[in-house]
């Protein structure tokens, strides 16, 4: 879970240091752990065992690039009761808390007690975010992501579950349901417009066209969430160590990327799909992903978890399984 509020300005504090362990892989991907002090960042914590040469030094910086390519775990006993202990000192002090949380076919049946436990301090809200099968968690975690079906049928189950639990916390599953206790009411991820006439001028991302990523070695990307799969496939937009910021956002394959509107997918895959006007394509992250291409046209690839939601009916079981709620994605509107 993340916490994504501060702790205000109170008496009260919660101690978050503590004999903190960092974990994780080196250039040659050989396991490494070494004390983590609190606060400080993974450089510092490795300078200090000895572990990388000092980055401020020379040309250091350059041998150190490998460490924001690679997976870090910063742990200690207790860690969990601590931040469960933030967040109700946050709820008690007027500061809203929403919480981020994975999951995966390891702790998918963890996802009601955790709900409970969060909505019982007061959380506001709840994001349940599938692990996807992205380079990175394939490697250090094989065959433990959700397929597309399981995770539909199991977040549907957490779903019904939680509309009959009396629980006002706000819950939104990763492209999928967003639960209102409050005003007994859910949306659909999937649905970005109700009429079947798709918006032909309506930006495929939002948020790729208001933001950009860049990654420790300055390569831009439409989103943090695409930097693995664009490292692994050697794709590239475009570097900051090879032209200004200005030039690559005033031209070319990030700009188009960014610019991509329903429209321009009338002559790929989704062109001919019946569900284009609801799903305005999906996401073009997930495209690339599931398309398996090394290139960028693979952006223009269907986002097959759109497709699987329309075309195997989760759209019907859910406003089946939902009775007396009021569904507020109602295709066709």
């Amino acid at each position: 879970m993340t916490l994504l509020a501060a702790i205000c300005f109170a008496a009260a504090q919660i101690d978050l240091a503590g004999d903190w362990r960092l974990s994780g892989t080196d250039e040659k991907g050989s396991a490494v752990e070494c004390a983590a002090a609190v606060p400080g960042d993974v450089h510092s914590a490795l300078l200090r065992a000895n572990l990388i040469p000092d980055p401020f030094w020379g040309c250091n910086e350059t041998n150190v690039q490998w460490i924001g390519f690679h997976d870090w775990i910063r742990q200690r006993k207790g860690a969990q009761e601590s931040a469960i202990a933030s967040m109700e000192l946050c709820v008690k002090n007027g500061l809203e808390v929403v919480s981020n949380t994975q999951v995966n076919r390891k702790n998918v049946h963890t996802m009601m007690p955790t709900a409970r436990l969060l909505n019982d301090i007061g959380v506001r809200g709840m994001r349940i975010i599938r692990t996807t099968e992205a380079p990175r968690w394939e490697e250090n975690a094989a065959n433990s992501c959700l397929s597309l079906e399981e995770y539909y049928q199991a977040m549907l189950d957490f779903a019904v579950e939680y509309s009959k639990s009396g629980m006002m916390m706000e819950v939104e599953t990763w492209q999928y349901i967003g639960l209102l206790p409050k005003l007994q009411s859910y949306y659909l991820k999937p649905v970005k417009f109700a009429s079947s006439e798709r918006m032909d001028k309506g930006y495929c991302c939002n948020c790729t066209h208001s933001m950009v990523a860049v990654t420790s070695d300055g390569e831009i990307v439409p989103c943090n969430q695409m930097s693995g799969y664009f490292l692994k496939n050697g794709i590239s937009m475009g570097n900051l160590h090879q032209a200004p910021l200005r030039d690559l956002l005033g031209d070319g394959a990030f700009v188009k990327s960014a610019n991509m509107t329903v429209d321009d997918l009338g002559n790929s895959e989704c062109g001919t799909c019946e569900h284009l006007g609801y799903c305005g394509g999906g996401c073009r992250a997930l495209g690339l992903l599931y398309s398996g291409r090394r290139e960028l046209t693979g952006l223009t690839c269907k986002d097959v978890t759109k497709c699987r939601f329309f075309e195997d009916g989760w759209y019907q079981r859910i406003v089946q399984s939902l009775p007396g709620w009021t569904n507020l994605s109602e295709v066709g509107a």
